[in-house]
């Protein structure tokens, strides 16, 4: 089921989707990418036009999978995993893997470069939950540096338009591998936006939610300079039992601000939004709840309410190449298709890949 709520954007500004440096023409193929896996863990992409698929098993559970340069894929281990791995995407042979240091765990996310020299992952010190950024080589993934990310438990980081400032969701949790998804901090959690200078990995602003027990993890970039993050509660650490809004949006010279949606639209998230995708042409942010079975929209401008779709456990989203649809997935192996604009679903596009459960996160490669 699709509902848009509004059909019009009074002023909406079209801005051109930015190009990273190392990004060469596109050939025309577009491809929509995964981790997966249930048991046989890996990573999995679908040329859009012919449907073909190809999995790739690594042995290790992945969380966010990224675009590097010479048509590569990175796959980020799902916390409290240590690996990260590169397959070639016209072979589907893994190129390269990696481990992060003793103590550190990865928690599924990195970003590259704008040259695509660099890849900048999360990663969390076991012992005290103390975030970092490691910083790897993008073409054999040798470890060269790193710098704080000044709180606990970082998860997702993304370029600002600048090429130079990071955006960095801390989760505020300290957990264990040995103690599974256990909050170690719970009464003391603190989870923040933060502002990084990749270049110096020095802090440029710290933005914070009112609700202490919510835990910023998941963002996304706008062309524009927004920041949209999706976050989950911990319920159970929280003294009251109001109904809280799961995404907040940072727009430039502005504080971090709620998205405004109904109260029952929130309720039905059940306190936990798994991925945020935005689409700069049209100026929409979409939010996941694979517990709520649904994903909601919102306008950049107004930071409302402006339609959702209802699909079982939906997780995924993305935007497309070309930035007319959004693509969404979920643990059944199903990808939709909506168009952007309208918020309607394409249902001629649906695609259900055989023996494949999508991870939390899709990506859009353009070759």
């Amino acid at each position: 089921m699709n509902r848009r709520l509004f059909l019009t954007f009074s002023g909406a500004t079209v801005v051109a989707p930015l190009i990273p440096a190392w990004a060469s023409a596109p050939s025309g193929r577009e491809y929509w990418i995964s981790a997966q896996g249930k048991k046989d863990f890996g990573l999995a992409w679908v040329e859009k036009s012919s449907g073909n698929t190809i999995q790739v098993y690594t042995g290790f559970r992945g969380h966010q999978v990224i675009a590097l340069p010479g048509d590569r894929v990175l796959m980020v281990a799902r916390r409290p995993g240590q690996q990260l791995a590169v397959a070639d995407l016209a072979s589907g042979d893994l190129v390269a893997q990696q481990r992060c240091p003793e103590n550190r765990v990865l928690v599924g996310h990195a970003c590259v470069s704008p040259d695509g020299k660099k890849l900048f992952v999360a990663e969390a010190d076991e012992r005290d939950g103390a975030g970092y950024i490691g910083i790897y080589r993008a073409d054999d993934l040798q470890r060269i540096s790193e710098f704080s990310s000044y709180g606990i438990g970082p998860h997702q980081l993304e370029f600002m338009p600048d090429r130079r400032t990071m955006a960095l969701a801390n989760g505020g949790l300290h957990t264990r591998a040995a103690t599974g998804k256990q909050v170690l901090n719970i009464d003391t959690m603190e989870s923040t936006l933060v502002f990084i200078d990749s270049h110096r990995g020095t802090l440029q602003g710290v933005q914070k939610l009112n609700e202490s027990k919510a835990g910023m993890r998941h963002l996304a970039v706008s062309e524009g300079g927004d920041v949209v993050i999706a976050t989950q509660l911990q319920r159970g650490a929280m003294q009251h039992n109001n109904v809280v809004a799961l995404g907040a949006i940072k727009r430039p010279g502005e504080p971090l601000q709620l998205l405004q949606a109904p109260q029952t639209l929130w309720a039905s998230m059940k306190d936990y939004a798994g991925s945020v995708a935005i689409n700069s042409q049209h100026q929409v942010a979409g939010i996941t709840s694979p517990r709520g079975n649904i994903a909601a929209f919102f306008s950049l401008q107004r930071g409302d309410l402006i339609g959702y779709h209802e699909f079982h456990d939906v997780c995924g989203i993305t935007s497309s190449a070309n930035q007319q649809n959004f693509v969404l997935s979920n643990s059944q192996g199903q990808l939709r298709v909506l168009d952007a604009q309208s918020l309607r679903e394409l249902p001629q596009q649906r695609k259900t890949i055989k023996d494949c459960s999508w991870d939390n996160h899709l990506a859009v490669l353009r070759t």
